[in-house]
């Protein structure tokens, strides 16, 4: 049997060439860069991997050291390692090191670095191993920057859903997610609340598995179909029992799509509960047509009511009557007992209107104490008499309020429509003209409308329009009719007369347009120019009359508006200051005594006129609202008897006894007594031989324009009967 045969020996002397060789091909074939360096760490060899890596020659780098090639913290790091290798011989093993270049991207190594030795085993360098791990390092950073991130992302993320849970389990509407079968997938507290359940118990059932509200599901399903099937959100309205009442709700349904085709999968619902909303919104909307004081329809309702009526009238024939209706005397009962009566009265008015009439009629409040009712389909035109007698006697009834009996009466006026092509506007101003028709027949009674009455209606709405321009255009002026001492027969003052001169009409007589003037409230502003001219003329006339005769007096008419309104006491002294004429001088007429009297304004205004020293006059006395029981109540100083009275003074009537006993009473209670209307001889003889001081009429003189009273008083006329001063004015 053959032995294998060893090996030959190499030739003696090759083994030193041969580890060279080996040597050399190891550190050149190696990607890893190979050093060896001196005891100062000086470079003596270098394998031609690093340049390969560097793209430079190695042979290059022979006698430098690191700090000739690296930054300087790396070559001091590395020259402080390989000292420290030569001092102890003790190895360092693959140490990471960064390695920084001035002219190149840094890289990242693993150095392994050994003792350098002799073949006495003596230290007379290092060498080492270094391999290029900057990829690996590199993808180590980037890892741990991903995970960096990807933690504080769930922590934004867990942070996100905390809050989203908050909000949702604070949120007062009711969110809940179903999924394509609607079921229950999420519920927020609010919903757990609505319905009274634990999310436990609801999740994975759907709301007929639940006993939810079994008229509320066809509507509630029916929305969480529709988004289902179409992906568009939708609204839902509805209302749910409860022990304490319904309570409504909206609900927004919206779909809850899947991330890949954006397909409906399920659900989202958000409910709110919108009670006290819907609440709020139905007031609003009552308000808007309602009227806030009595409850009943509003202008704005009235008109929607009527040309309905109107429109039901062209589809089938019929008849509309339209009732406008205006309370007497209302406001004398709200400037006495205030607007907290008037508005009791107001709502009173409204029920008692309501009472009588059809459920189908229209009841409104049209303004003010105005009030119009719409007959819809009423048979003839005697049903519309009926009714409106009845609207008058049930507001005629008293009115009660704390134990106080309160009367109004109602002026109605009525049109009758058969015309559905008739305007809403024009049924309410031919009512209205029947109403002041009505008014002008005593009051407390109904009119109907007829083509005349628009015609008058007309002409007052051309008055009210053209007297709104009067005062600015310049068209009022005053005439003054003397008043004579009957004993002498001088002039011892005048009443100032209104008078208004009109482009077109000519001079209008007061009677037509001093009612307009207090409906409208204009009279306050004609009374104060009145005063103003009144005292102008006043004193002129004063500065040219004999010293030795008493001061002239002004006498001017004043209404209760005017009495009432804000500080009209100032506005007297204002007047007498400005034309510096004394107190004493003018004198102030007022009729409707008895409305003054329970005027809290009228009575506090009488008492700072006295205080000023201004005469006050009861005007028409005997007649209307006053009576004698008004003498000791109004701080009066003047009292004029009534031409009605003074008429009688040559009848078989009582009309003498009657002037006798009011001039006794005057002169009694320390007030001049002033007659009006004298007009013969016969009446005038009379009231001197009765002892009354003064008086005025035809009979005395007309009124007068100032240039011809002023010519009169110049030439300190005694007028006595039969004759008279002045002309027709």
């Amino acid at each position: 049997m053959n032995q294998a045969s060893s090996p030959d020996p190499p030739p003696h002397g090759v083994t030193g060439d041969l580890e060279r060789v080996c040597a050399r091909n190891l550190l050149n074939a190696t990607d890893e860069v190979i050093y060896f360096k001196d005891l100062r760490s000086r470079f003596l060899w270098l394998s031609k991997a690093w340049g390969a890596l560097t793209g430079g020659d190695p042979a290059e780098l022979l006698g430098l050291t690191d700090f000739d090639v690296y930054g300087h913290a790396h070559a001091a790091d590395a020259y402080a390692d390989e000292q420290r290798i030569i001092a102890t011989g003790t190895p360092m093993v693959n140490k990471q090191e960064h390695e920084t270049w001035p002219d190149r991207p840094d890289r990242w190594v693993t150095s392994t670095k050994f003792p350098l030795r002799d073949d006495d085993g003596q230290i007379i360098g290092t060498f080492g191993i270094s391999r290029d791990i900057t990829r690996l390092v590199q993808a180590e950073q980037e890892a741990i920057r991903n995970a960096a991130a990807l933690t504080s992302a769930h922590a934004d993320i867990s942070r996100v859903e905390a809050q989203l849970r908050t909000v949702l389990d604070t949120s007062s509407d009711a969110i809940a997610l179903y999924d394509a079968d609607l079921r229950y997938q999420y519920v927020n507290t609010a919903t757990e609340r609505l319905l009274r359940m634990r999310s436990r118990d609801m999740l994975g059932r759907t709301d007929r598995e639940l006993n939810s509200d079994s008229a509320v599901m066809p509507l509630w399903e029916s929305g969480l179909a529709s988004v289902l099937e179409t992906g568009r959100s939708c609204s839902v309205d509805f209302s749910v029992g409860t022990g304490d009442g319904r309570r409504d709700f909206q609900a927004h349904m919206a779909a809850h799509r899947d991330t890949d085709q954006g397909q409906p999968v399920g659900v989202v619902t958000s409910a709110r509960e919108v009670t006290e909303l819907k609440r709020t919104q139905d007031e609003l909307a009552h308000q808007a047509v309602h009227d806030p004081v009595t409850g009943l329809a509003n202008r704005v309702l009235l008109a929607d009511r009527l040309n309905g009526a109107l429109a039901r009238m062209k589809r089938r024939p019929g008849r509309i009557v339209l009732l406008f209706i205006d309370l007497d005397q209302f406001k004398a009962i709200n400037d006495t007992y205030g607007h907290g009566v008037g508005d009791k009265l107001l709502v009173e008015a409204g029920r008692r209107l309501t009472a009588i009439l059809r459920p189908s009629d229209t009841v409104a409040r049209f303004g003010g104490d105005e009030f119009v009712v719409v007959l819809d389909e009423i048979c003839t035109e005697d049903d519309a008499h009926v009714t409106a007698g009845r609207v008058v006697d049930s507001l005629s009834a008293p009115f009660v309020d704390n134990g106080h009996e309160l009367f109004v009466t109602a002026s109605v006026g009525l049109v009758v429509t058969t015309d559905p092509f008739a305007t809403g506007e024009d049924l309410i101003r031919d009512a209205d003209a029947a109403m002041y028709q009505a008014k002008a027949r005593g009051r407390n009674c109904y009119q109907f409308f007829d083509p005349e009455l628009r015609d008058r209606a007309a002409k007052r709405y051309a008055v009210e329009a053209d007297l709104a321009r009067a005062l600015e255009h310049r068209q009022l002026r005053l005439e003054y009719q003397p008043v004579f001492s009957l004993q002498d027969h001088r002039i011892v003052g005048a009443e100032a007369l209104i008078r208004w001169d009109h482009p077109e009409r000519g001079t209008v007589p007061p009677a037509e347009f001093i009612g307009i003037a207090e409906d409208r409230g204009l009279i306050v502003s004609i009374g104060t120019w009145a005063l103003h001219e009144a005292c102008r003329r006043l004193v002129a006339w004063s500065v040219r009359r004999d010293p030795a005769l008493p001061p002239l007096t002004m006498a001017v008419n004043v209404s209760t508006r005017q009495l009432c309104a804000p500080d009209f006491a100032g506005v007297v002294k204002d007047v007498l200051d400005r034309h510096r004429i004394a107190p004493a001088q003018l004198c102030l007429e007022l009729t409707e005594t008895a409305q003054l009297l329970d005027m809290a304004e009228a009575r506090d205004a009488l008492a700072d006129l006295a205080r000023l020293g201004v005469h006050i006059a009861l005007d028409d006395f005997g007649t209307g609202y006053s009576s004698l029981a008004h003498l000791t109540q109004f701080p009066a100083n003047v009292l004029k008897i009534d031409r009605s009275f003074v008429n009688q003074l040559e009848t078989e009537g009582r009309g003498r006894e009657i002037v006798a006993a009011v001039t006794t009473m005057g002169h009694a209670l320390g007030m001049t007594v002033v007659a009006e209307g004298i007009e013969t001889t016969g009446q005038l003889d009379r009231l001197i031989a009765l002892g009354c001081e003064q008086g005025q009429g035809y009979l005395l003189a007309r009124p007068l324009r100032p240039d011809a009273l002023a010519a009169l008083l110049d030439r300190g006329s005694e007028p006595g009967p039969p004759q008279s001063a002045g002309t027709p004015a």
